[in-house]
């Protein structure tokens, strides 16, 4: 792949990466935590020339286990990887490529851990406020995940 690569490309171009996510994530609630299942499609796009060119899109299937929290009225979460990722070769602009994209892999997880999931992280902690009622704060919030369900609950305070 690297071959063909260079045949295309005489010098080291940048490349921009776009991932979409064009399924809903599936989302599973066992103990203790949630596992998302997400299948986004990653593009890899050449940008140092005088117009953008498709290099490759992967189809990538990942694991996501998040942690819910609950503080100050708002549930919050965070994700992270579970395992391995699955890719598979969506499209490539430079010919047959006899290339497993599993040797992609360990590319792939570090974009998925250093940009996809801060982000993702990043958007998912502003959190979903619970419902209030004037003159009641609620304290000693505490979310559980049990096998297929989650509860909130917590001690109320009036406040005059």
């Amino acid at each position: 792949m690297n071959r063909r690569i260079n045949l295309k490309y005489k010098q080291s171009l940048p490349v921009n990466i776009k991932i979409e996510l064009f399924q809903t994530p599936i989302v599973t609630l066992d103990s203790n935590f949630l596992l998302v299942q997400v299948t986004p499609v990653v593009e890899f796009i050449v940008t140092g020339t005088s117009r953008n060119q498709h290099l490759m899109t992967l189809n990538v299937g990942a694991k996501l286990i998040a942690r819910l929290d609950v503080s100050k009225g708002k549930i919050t979460t965070s994700v992270g990887l579970q395992g391995d990722l699955q890719i598979a070769m969506a499209s490539i602009s430079f010919g047959k490529c006899k290339t497993s994209p599993s040797v992609l892999k360990g590319y792939m997880r570090d974009i998925f851990i250093k940009a996809y999931l801060v982000q993702l992280n990043a958007d998912m902690s502003v959190g979903v406020t619970l419902p209030s009622l004037p003159n009641v704060d609620l304290i000693h919030e505490v979310v559980e995940v049990k096998k297929e369900y989650a509860v909130v609950s917590c001690d109320v305070q009036y406040v005059k």
